[in-house]
């Protein structure tokens, strides 16, 4: 069994119909706008769906059925925008820095000055189609934002933005508002519980992740991947009981993040997204809307427990202080250890 492709070599788009059907529309009745701003949670196939639309506009729209954008994997467009290697399709997301060879945290304005001269092309393939893939357009700095708008408030002929956004309110109002707004929706269980089956993960701990992952299959397939039902179990557990009874499950819930491995990291990435989850899942007991389906047999218990020792803003403002400190990490070198002994111990008491 094997997983969806990355994006750009993806013939599947599994969940969103309505969408597929609504820019199909656009394109059929000459409506397509020049930007368009993909938004949704993480995870549930945005960039995908960027990509097929692309692929669609630089193929002129010959797709393998009258109700789909979809194109014949074969074709010489799917297979050079595959390997990137399509002379209209230009990619605008983080690059390693020139000086360090480190993978920068943000879209940078040269790489938006950098898009001039392809903007202002009169030909270029076959086509005269042009199209931009911003992903994500949470990354854009400030001024690579602001020279972004410029184009935006500019567009040449047959030039499509398509911007990624996986938190749209991080965008500079005057972007959004050039762009028209296409949410996807989050994953419903059944596509949830096929992608997860095609990667290898099926029974209960499938079903707990498509639970804890909220209709996004990147998070439920890491969650599987590296048993992120348990630790959401542990954390759980942990909050509930308080100190000092929950030191020792703290420290062994942190001891695989003292590696400065590749592995380290990605296992202190799950714990802050599973601390997320807690929150998130908290939240919607206190609003009376509970997540679907339970991960632990007296989690609502357990919930109303939490609840009851402090009110909501302060789960939310701890999360808020937790979520800044695992921000500083990698730019810092803080020791993810001790980053995540702090914020186990914060919660638990």
């Amino acid at each position: 069994m094997t997983a969806l492709a990355p994006p750009p070599a993806n013939p599947e788009l599994l969940g969103h119909g309505e969408a597929e059907a609504a820019m199909l529309r656009a394109w059929q009745t000459g409506r397509l706008a020049h930007a368009w701003l993909i938004t949704g949670p993480r995870g549930i196939g945005k960039a995908t769906f960027a990509y097929r639309l692309a692929r669609f506009v630089l193929a002129g729209g010959e797709a393998v059925a009258p109700t789909s954008l979809a194109i014949a994997p074969e074709s010489p467009v799917f297979r050079r925008v595959a390997a990137g290697a399509h002379a209209n399709l230009r990619i605008l997301e983080p690059t390693p820095h020139p000086k360090s060879g480190r993978m920068r945290d943000e879209i940078v304005v040269d790489q938006i000055r950098d898009l001039a001269p392809f903007l202002h092309l009169t030909e270029a393939e076959a086509d005269h189609w042009r199209v931009i893939i911003v992903d994500s357009a949470d990354m854009l700095n400030r001024s690579a934002a602001n020279a972004l708008l410029k184009a935006l408030e500019e567009p040449s002929a047959e030039v499509l933005f398509l911007l990624v956004s996986h938190a749209e309110s991080r965008l500079l109002p005057t972007v959004r508002s050039r762009c028209h707004r296409l949410a996807l929706r989050p994953l419903d269980d059944a596509v949830m519980t096929a992608i997860l089956a095609r990667a290898g993960h099926q029974g209960e701990a499938a079903s707990m992740a498509i639970a804890l992952a909220g209709g996004s299959a990147g998070r439920a397939l890491r969650l599987a991947a590296m048993d992120g039902p348990a630790l959401y179990r542990n954390l759980l557990e942990v909050a509930a009981a308080g100190p000092p009874a929950s030191l020792e499950r703290i420290l062994e819930m942190a001891s695989p993040l003292a590696r400065k491995t590749d592995q380290g990291r990605e296992r202190f990435a799950l714990m802050i997204d599973v601390i997320a989850i807690l929150f998130a899942r908290l939240a919607g007991w206190a609003a009376g809307v509970p997540a679907r389906g339970a991960v632990v047999a007296d989690e609502a218990a357990l919930n109303r427990r939490l609840l009851g020792r402090r009110e909501l803003a302060q789960w939310l403002a701890l999360w808020e202080k937790i979520a800044r400190h695992a921000g500083r990490v990698e730019l810092a070198r803080l020791d993810r250890r001790q980053v995540a002994i702090a914020a186990l111990t914060a919660i638990a008491s």
